[in-house]
Formats: structure tokens, C-alpha cells, sequence
């Protein structure tokens, strides 16, 4: 959803297997991708979960933890497709998505801007189907970046990441 890189579904998908093949227009390359969580499991189920949704209700967000509960956590607004060093980058906190004033537009932002020279400065997410096939929720994105920066202005970010490593 950032690189643009296909995965191995261009060998399933005839139309984009041609595509690729041809190396016409702006196809990307073929690379390794996997979906990862915006709120992960580990960080607003596992770790002190009470704390975690009495912190979100302080900021007002009174109802989310119904929308990422349990098996709700992997709905399809609360992940992305990514290729495997952005993956790696975002779960990290290390790479957050920041909203600009296009609708749907977010301009990456990151703990030292050399994480991000291969990635475009924005991104705009598109669906065919917002019924069918949502675009991440802006909610999630919001607080991953708010988590991020906090994480990331005060050196916390390698303590999260021990934790849900254990």
C-alpha cells in the first residue's frame, strides 16, 4: 500500500502477471509483502490492556474498543499491506502516516528520515469498494502516529518492542 510492490499474486492474477511482465507504465517490482495490524493485538490486548483503552477513553475515544476487540482487531481498517521493511519499520513505531488536507492522503513521517528514501513523501488510499474493501481507518492511523511520536521523542520504542517480543 506504500511501495506500490506486488507480491506473489501476480502469478494468480493473469491481467497483472502480464503487467508485470511487460514492465509497462509505473509497475513496480515483485517483493515479499504481509499484513500488519495498525493496533496490534499485542500492544491493545496484551499489554495491560485496561490501561491502554482508559488512556484511549481520556482522548475521547469512548467506543474503540469495541471496533478492536478480539476477533474485530482484524478488520480490514485496521490493516495493511506493506512490504516487508516498511512492515518491519511501522510495527516498529519507526514510520507513521500523518493525514494532510486531502482526503484520504497521509505524508510519511519517521524516526530519522533516511527510513523513508525508497517510500513516496504522501500516500493516498483507494478502493474499488469502500462497502467490500475499506481504506485503513484514519482513527487507527491517528493514534499509531500519536504512539510513534511519543515512542519515538522519548525512547521508548525498544522498550515496546521487548515487550511484545517476549
Amino acid at each position: 500500500m506504500v511501495s506500490g510492490f506486488y507480491d506473489d499474486s501476480v502469478l494468480s492474477i493473469k491481467e497483472l502477471e502480464t503487467l508485470v511482465s511487460s514492465g509497462s507504465g509505473s509497475c513496480q517490482p515483485v517483493a515479499p509483502t504481509r499484513v500488519v495490524y495498525i493496533s496490534d493485538p499485542c500492544t491493545n490486548q496484551e499489554i495491560h490492556p485496561d490501561s491502554y483503552w482508559d488512556v484511549l477513553r481520556t482522548f475521547g475515544y469512548e467506543d474503540l474498543a469495541a471496533t478492536l476487540r478480539g476477533k474485530l482487531v482484524n478488520r480490514l481498517q485496521n490493516v495493511l499491506t506493506l512490504d516487508l521493511n516498511f512492515a518491519a519499520e511501522l510495527e516498529q513505531f519507526n514510520v507513521w502516516f500523518v493525514a494532510t488536507a486531502v482526503e484520504n492522503q497521509y505524508k510519511l513521517e519517521a524516526a530519522g528520515p533516511y527510513r523513508l528514501r525508497q517510500y513516496p513523501e504522501y500516500v493516498t488510499f483507494t478502493t474499488p469498494d469502500q462497502g467490500q474493501y475499506p481504506i485503513p481507518d484514519p482513527t487507527y492511523l491517528r493514534i499509531h502516529a500519536a504512539c510513534s511520536n511519543i515512542a519515538y521523542l522519548s525512547g521508548a520504542a525498544n522498550a515496546i518492542d521487548d515487550l511484545c517480543n517476549t
